[in-house]
């Protein structure tokens, strides 16, 4: 009877142990998911080393019902992510960093824009589908065997509706001066998100010749392989259409999000939810969206290839930047692959601007 009773203390003891330990882990991915879709003020939830973070437009409404009673999550002050689609407004300029830096050894002329007219085109300058306004190259790919293409977002690359494999490619996009003289390449592969599921990807390819794409990112030069293992804290690089070179941080590589897409024929969004996405702190704007995020702070030289951590497509107010992962890009782009060896990275001459 004694040994009985002493079972049962410890077994007590182990319940009420369990009882009063931190939460961390008990909820699973469809729980963030729920959660997610069935708060509107909430705009991302990720778990951050067993650290739960919750981002509110308004951080003085409460937290939903599911997680009030957790002791270990974390608000954040987030505002509406934007799918940035057709937003660029009139006048809008790029402003920018320096784009040389550690030892970058690259021949830039000092009055480069990113919404001029360049062949090849660089990634990190204008493009656009003849029906949207303009976005980011985020940078050379390869494609079936063909390494003269280049990935950006699909709502880049022609919206979320309307485009097709075949369309065209204007290099600046139509907002930035592009017309039907100025393609330097077709779609050939798209994955568009859809407001019925959760998405992991918005993104497409297209693919020019030699002389419509070029193998450097203006600003940061070759990037050759994915960056395998992302962690929170680790900075990043990107260079985009409208906010030029400009630095990152991983927040969290898996973050549950909710994002608007912006139309010039709606005010009202078309809300998209997207899983297992990449949250950082950093500047964008609308324009930017393509980029690709290259892992490091501008460590990238004639002999040092970048890996590719993030492709860009959404932002908010609070400079906060959501990005896919390229594991899902890839696999998300049949035939999509990266250049991956250094005697097949330059293989053109350095590209002039050929519209003075």
């Amino acid at each position: 009877m004694k040994k009985y009773l002493n079972n049962l203390f410890v077994m007590a003891a182990i319940l009420l142990l369990y009882a009063c330990a931190p939460r961390q882990n008990l909820l699973t991915e469809a729980d963030y998911l729920a959660v997610l879709l069935a708060d509107d003020n909430m705009t991302f939830i990720t778990n951050v080393d067993g650290e739960i973070y919750v981002g509110l437009k308004s951080t003085s409404r409460s937290l939903p019902a599911s997680l009030k009673s957790r002791d270990n999550v974390t608000i954040v002050q987030s505002s509406e992510f934007k799918m940035y689609g057709d937003e660029i407004e009139p006048g809008d300029y790029p402003v920018f960093l320096p784009a040389v830096s550690n030892g970058l050894n690259m021949l830039i002329p000092d009055d480069f824009s990113r919404t001029d007219k360049w062949l090849p085109a660089w990634g990190g300058i204008s493009i656009g589908h003849p029906d949207t306004t303009a976005g980011t190259n985020g940078g050379r790919i390869c494609h079936l065997g063909d390494c003269n293409c280049f990935i950006s977002n699909a709502h880049v690359m022609g919206g979320l509706e309307g485009a097709q494999i075949g369309d065209p490619i204007y290099q600046p996009g139509p907002h930035d001066g592009g017309t039907p003289e100025d393609v330097i390449g077709y779609i050939v592969a798209m994955a568009k998100p859809v407001k019925s599921k959760a998405n992991l990807v918005d993104a497409a390819i297209a693919c020019g010749d030699e002389t419509t794409v070029y193998s450097k990112i203006y600003g940061l030069g070759t990037v050759t392989q994915v960056y395998a293992d992302p962690q929170a804290g680790d900075k990043a690089t990107k260079c985009g259409r409208t906010t030029g070179c400009t630095l990152a941080t991983l927040i969290s590589p898996d973050t549950f999000v909710k994002v608007g897409y912006y139309t010039s024929h709606s005010k009202l969004p078309q809300m998209y939810t997207f899983i297992h996405q990449m949250l950082f702190s950093g500047v964008s704007d609308p324009g930017d969206s393509g980029s690709m995020l290259v892992a490091g702070e501008w460590v990238i030289t004639e002999t040092q290839f970048g890996k590719w951590e993030a492709l860009l497509f959404a932002g908010n107010e609070d400079n906060q930047i959501m990005a896919n992962n390229p594991v899902y890009v890839l696999e998300a782009l049949p035939g999509a692959y990266m250049p991956g060896t250094p005697a097949e990275t330059s293989p053109y001459p350095a590209p002039g601007n050929s519209y003075p």
